[in-house]
């Protein structure tokens, strides 16, 4: 980076600084009966499945900005939290209604499964100039710094800024995957994340048909557990594919004529899990093999079967719940399973994938433990 670059990159971050609020201002509070209700306002939300629509919109970093953050960063990356790294995406919003707007960065972490920490701008800074080698500030204030309850709450989530009642508020969890969770209600009316709960899944599952060219199928599918065909484990079956050159980590097979073509097909459920990233689990890939089931057949089906591999249901209790299974239902056979077009009923009858249903989930969600704000 030039040196003129590098004034300009450092004249901009200064330009972020948030202005400081007066020595005489009152810092702001928040009673507890207030902190209860807004933590039950996130919940209600989540469960409606309207928590995203109270979601503030980020935008991403300019490449200016990237490069600033990054000469500020890098040469000082020891002195910077663990949950911190270079941020990716703003906000700029005026938290604490002081009538000047700050901005928040999303600060993401190192590593292959990443958190996305909101924090105000001059954080970074802040780290980057301590004179200490490990300046490492807890994340969350007004809560024992050892409580358990907290150890890992944000992993592999992202931080979202909302206003609920009201208030400034944090909230944790990941609003962008298909299987979309929260685990952690926080304050920020003083700049920094203040725990009010955390929450946790109820295993409930509030489940809506959206496509629909099936009606019958689509409301039994809503409850699918009664039309699966068994499938029985095969070791042997696992270490064929492994052999042919298939990701597979563990194998099932049943017999069914899955494309009607009046012939009973040999299918082989594949399951994979990469462990990549934060752990991607399930993932799902049918197979058509001989009938002896010693090989894998180079047929339309296998190829279109090949061609659409099965993501994990979103929300399951168990493993075994995750995978994309067969179903039968009225002597048709069909797929049950999470696809790109979504969590739905599919078929492949003459070798060509179709939806039947699309199954719209909305998890369940509760508090699990309430922190009431203390202040000094």
């Amino acid at each position: 980076m030039t040196l003129q670059r590098f004034i300009a990159c450092t004249a901009y971050l200064a330009l972020l600084a948030p202005i400081a609020l007066s020595a005489s201002a009152e810092e702001p509070k928040l009673s507890p009966e207030k902190a209860e209700h807004i933590c039950s306002s996130v919940v209600a939300l989540a469960n409606a499945g309207r928590l995203q629509q109270s979601i503030k919109t980020t935008t991403r970093l300019s490449q200016d900005e990237l490069e600033a953050w990054s000469a500020l960063y890098t040469p000082n990356r020891s002195k910077f939290p663990m949950w911190m790294g270079t941020p990716d995406e703003k906000l700029v919003v005026d938290f604490d209604h002081d009538g000047q707007p700050d901005t928040l960065y999303r600060f993401v972490s190192i590593g292959t499964c990443r958190i996305g920490t909101l924090a105000k701008a001059d954080d970074g800074r802040k780290y980057a100039e301590s004179r200490s080698s490990s300046f490492n500030e807890p994340l969350y204030v007004g809560v024992a710094a050892e409580d358990d309850e907290l150890h890992m709450v944000n992993w592999s989530g992202i931080d979202y800024f909302a206003e609920i009642e009201g208030e400034p508020v944090v909230v944790t969890g990941n609003l962008r995957s298909e299987r979309q969770w929260i685990s952690l209600v926080s304050w920020f009316g003083t700049g920094r994340q203040q725990p009010l709960c955390t929450v946790e899944p109820t295993h409930l599952i509030k489940q809506a048909i959206g496509l629909s060219r099936d009606a019958d199928l689509c409301r039994a599918a809503t409850h699918p557990k009664s039309l699966i065909v068994r499938m029985e484990s095969s070791d042997g079956v696992g270490a064929m594919l492994r052999q042919a050159g298939h990701r597979t980590d563990a194998a099932s097979i049943a017999s069914v004529d899955l494309n009607r073509d009046g012939k009973l097909d040999q299918i082989a459920r594949g399951e994979y899990n990469s462990g990549a990233g934060c752990g991607r689990d399930g993932i799902t890939t049918f197979y058509a093999l001989s009938d002896d089931r010693t090989r894998a057949l180079d047929t339309d089906l296998q190829k279109t079967l090949i061609q659409n591999k099965w993501r994990p249901l979103p929300y399951a209790a168990k493993y075994e719940d995750l995978l994309a299974k067969l179903i039968r239902f009225r002597g048709k056979p069909y797929i049950f399973g999470a696809a790109p077009t979504g969590v739905g009923i599919y078929s492949v009858w003459g070798n060509q994938k179709k939806q039947w249903c699309e199954i719209r989930q909305t998890p369940q969600f509760r508090v699990r433990k309430f922190f009431p704000p203390k202040f000094d």
